[in-house]
């Protein structure tokens, strides 16, 4: 595990590979979505999915990055890269540009209720400057939360939306797909 900064009581640290353990964040924003008007999307679920599928894909990795406040997990973003199919998993296609292994992907970027305010910071001062680092151009993403909307495109630009339905079939789910050029 590398520590990437430490600032106050907040440490933001790294590690290779996806272990569930490090999910407690996305819990503790399903269980606020499921008392404040839940669409029933069960993120937990779909990240372990989504891992799984990374985990399978000869030449790809999973890096896991945490926020920590006294060793609890208040933050996590998963970062896959290698030889991964971006639009496929993004559902969008981007723009023609060759996706490579110069490329990365954000996924399940959530922080506890209780830890918000730092988005913006880890982001642009912590993970953004580690792949740059590394030889890395581009950061895709998508989302369908309206609320990061305007954080994601304060770093990056919008490249493209889509729609899907909610794991009932009960809501549509309105996203956007986002490029950070590092």
């Amino acid at each position: 595990m590398e520590v990437l900064k430490k600032i106050n009581d907040l440490e933001f640290k790294v590690v290779e590979g996806f272990n569930i353990k490090y999910l407690e964040p996305i819990v503790l924003n399903m269980l606020w979505k499921m008392k404040n008007n839940w669409d029933d999307y069960n993120e937990v679920y779909h990240c372990c999915q989504l891992m799984e599928s990374i985990q399978k894909t000869d030449d790809a990795w999973i890096h896991t990055h945490m926020m920590k406040k006294r060793e609890e997990v208040v933050g996590v973003v998963f970062i896959e890269g290698g030889k991964i199919d971006f639009n496929h998993y993004l559902k969008v296609k981007i723009n023609n540009e060759v996706i490579n292994e110069n490329n990365v992907m954000l996924n399940y970027f959530h922080i506890a209720p209780d830890a918000r305010g730092n988005g913006y910071k880890w982001l642009s001062q912590m993970i953004i400057p580690h792949y740059k680092n590394k030889g890395i151009k581009n950061i895709f993403l998508k989302s369908s939360h309206e609320k990061s909307f305007s954080l994601y495109r304060r770093l990056g630009s919008e490249i493209g939306c889509y729609t899907t339905k909610s794991d009932n079939q009960l809501y549509t789910r309105e996203g956007k797909v986002f490029q950070i050029k590092i």
